[in-house]
């Protein structure tokens, strides 16, 4: 079954008023951690993409038992 997901770290912009570098050092987490969870899944299976914009991320395939 086909699947699309869609996620947002919420508060960010709060956080970039508040501290820029904060908001800078979690949104690079942010990055990294769904990086290096996400890249060798979507290395061995062309069904899914992976969309991460500012602090979205936006994954959609074809197999979400799979997945």
């Amino acid at each position: 079954m086909a699947f699309t997901y869609y996620g947002d770290l919420l508060g960010i912009s709060a956080h970039y008023k508040l501290n820029p570098q904060t908001a800078y050092s979690r949104l690079n987490d942010f990055y990294n951690t769904t990086f290096s969870s996400l890249e060798s899944y979507c290395n061995n299976n062309s069904d899914v993409e992976v969309l991460m914009v500012s602090d979205s991320l936006l994954i959609w395939g074809d197999d979400v038992v799979a997945f």
